[in-house]
């Protein structure tokens, strides 16, 4: 067992095959919902785990908690799930979480989120690890929320100092926002952030592009670019600060 933390919640994943590969977050079982840190496992007694860790509603630095529960207290392993094609080269076929629907769209293979907890995770591939290097991603959306906010894709860290890619819709706020946030040496890190003038939530397709270069993040939908900001230099996304180079 590996007591983890994805910045904005505890989470213990299990291994079957003596460490060698883990659970992702997604099926381990969450400790917090709090912002968490470090954490250490320990065999508290012949029964019971112990895990020491690092949280707080606010900071993950606010408390050091302890919890001790038995090993059945964990969920039960859950089998491999329901796969989509993945277009890119050679990439291997992501994973479907949730349970979306099937419905039509415009590039074919269309799914439907609940948006509770459905979505889609690309395996692990080194062409992830944007590093500083220009990237173009694109996607399609639609949706008709008005209020909360409606993730489109996220890749790297969490959190505002982690280096990231960010794109979401934030119906009640009128915009649809793309960001990244980027790592340079030991610099404070900088987010830049682009937003359109409309949430585009009338329930019809749209074509999303984020694009990083020629010195600027650029956002563009349904081939009109609806905003840009001058790029900062740094690591883009590479899933650990240390791999961020």
């Amino acid at each position: 067992m590996s007591g983890q933390s994805d910045d904005a919640k505890g989470v213990i994943r299990s291994s079957y095959d003596g460490g060698r590969t883990w659970e992702s977050f997604d099926r381990g079982t969450v400790v917090t919902q709090d912002w968490s840190g470090y954490s250490d496992l320990v065999q508290a007694d012949r029964d019971h785990v112990g895990l020491l860790y690092e949280a707080g509603a606010v900071d993950a630095r606010d408390e050091i908690r302890f919890a001790r529960f038995t090993p059945d207290w964990l969920k039960e392993r859950r089998g491999p799930d329901p796969t989509t094609h993945d277009r890119a080269p050679g990439a291997r076929a992501a994973a479907v979480l949730g349970g979306p629907t099937e419905t039509g769209g415009p590039a074919g293979g269309t799914l439907s989120f609940d948006g509770t907890d459905d979505a889609v995770r690309l395996p692990y591939s080194d062409r992830l690890r944007l590093g500083t290097r220009e990237f173009d991603a694109s996607l399609w959306f639609r949706y008709s929320a008005t209020s909360g906010e409606q993730p489109l894709l996220s890749l790297g860290g969490t959190g505002a100092s982690q280096p990231q890619v960010t794109l979401r819709a934030e119906p009640a706020a009128h915009r649809i926002t793309g960001l990244i946030t980027v790592r340079d040496g030991a610099a404070t890190p900088r987010t830049v952030t682009v937003q359109s003038a409309s949430a585009y939530n009338d329930g019809y397709w749209h074509r999303l592009r984020l694009r990083r270069g020629d010195g600027l993040l650029t956002l563009s939908i349904d081939g009109e670019e609806v905003g840009s900001a001058a790029d900062a230099p740094g690591c883009a996304a590479a899933f650990s600060a240390r791999r961020c180079r």
